[in-house]
Order: C-alpha cells, then sequence, then structure tokens
C-alpha cells in the first residue's frame, strides 16, 4: 500500500504489508496519523501504520472493524463478539453477547463502544 500527496501524485510512504491475502478496506484516525489496513492474509490480519511506519500487525478475524478518534484503538465484531485491541500493545479484552454485534463505534472521548 502507499500514501500519495494529493495535489502531485507524490508517494509519502510505501509498505508491502504482507505476502498473501489482500486488502478489504482502511480506516483513519481523525488527525490521519494512524491508518489500519483489514487484510484477509494468513486468515485475518490488521495492519496498523502510524506517522507513515508500520506500527503493528494484529492477527485477528472479523466482520466490522472501528478506530479510536485518538488512533489509539481497534474495536472488532465478529458474530457475537467484540474484542478491543491497543494499536501498539495487541489484545485488550473480549466480550460476547447475547446475539448478532455489527457496526462498532467510538464514543468522542474513545471510552465508550457502541455495537
Amino acid at each position: 500500500v502507499e500514501r500519495r500527496e494529493a495535489a502531485t501524485g507524490e508517494t509519502i510512504w510505501e509498505h508491502s504489508l504482507g505476502e498473501t491475502g489482500s486488502i478489504s478496506g482502511a480506516i483513519a484516525s481523525q488527525d490521519g496519523r494512524v491508518v489500519v489496513f483489514k487484510s484477509s492474509a494468513e486468515g485475518g490480519r490488521l495492519y496498523v501504520v502510524r506517522d507513515g511506519k508500520p506500527a503493528n500487525t494484529i492477527a485477528a478475524t472479523f466482520d466490522e472493524v472501528a478506530l479510536s478518534n485518538n488512533g489509539n484503538w481497534i474495536a472488532v465484531t465478529e458474530d457475537d463478539r467484540l474484542r478491543l485491541y491497543h494499536t501498539e500493545a495487541g489484545s485488550r479484552w473480549s466480550h460476547t453477547g447475547d446475539d448478532l454485534l455489527r457496526y462498532p463505534c467510538f464514543a468522542p472521548d474513545n471510552d465508550r463502544i457502541a455495537v
């Protein structure tokens, strides 16, 4: 993947994010410093790029993914599970709901997650 300057098309940064799989989407933090790429590589991966440099690769299966406004947290839903990851430290906690969980969303203060 690569990031380019919108006005000139000049490459700002470029990274190879795995040897297999495909990128199915990306989410950026509000300030644009953190980008999380969703990938099917090796059963599911979240590639975290912070300030143009690879910061972490998180092994995760997912249906939906959300990134906190400050770029520090990733919420993932899969079936009836909600998982929270820190973008640098990895897995923090997991919760199993009573039914299908979808569309995770962080509160503006990053302290709560709605599904």
